[in-house]
């Protein structure tokens, strides 16, 4: 009989130790489940933030781009011809690659001159025409 009671107690024992774990895993899935939640949480503020200075900082770009002024710019005041040559000294007869930044002064160099068809363009890439 104190052997029954002895084995109850033991399973009691492993049963009361299991439940205590079992708790515990509880415990910790809802401790995982609510950091996820803020992760998720704080994950779509920091997207909306992201989407907010994109859009205001497209508007800034498209309020400078609607106040550009040619009267402002040396590189639409001088003759077209001049221009041409100046191109040729800063670069010769090479390819430009435009996708990179240049001063400004080339970007409205390059805006002028492709305006005036006097590129070759390939894939960003810009040229002088040899007629130009």
């Amino acid at each position: 009989m104190n052997k029954l009671l002895n084995n109850a107690a033991q399973q009691q024992s492993r049963m009361e130790q299991l439940l205590q774990q079992r708790e515990q895993s509880l415990l910790e899935q809802q401790m995982r489940a609510q950091l996820a939640q803020q992760y998720t949480s704080a994950l779509g503020q920091s997207m909306i933030n992201t989407k907010n200075t994109v859009a205001q900082q497209t508007l800034q770009g498209v309020y400078a781009r609607s106040a550009f002024d040619p009267n402002a710019s040396e590189a639409y005041q001088i003759p077209l011809s001049q221009l041409v040559t100046l191109w040729q000294a800063k670069f010769n007869d090479v390819w430009v690659d435009m996708g990179i930044e240049h001063e400004t002064f080339w970007r409205h160099a390059h805006r002028r001159l492709s305006n005036a068809h006097k590129f070759e363009n390939v894939e960003g890439w810009v040229r002088l025409l040899e007629d130009a």
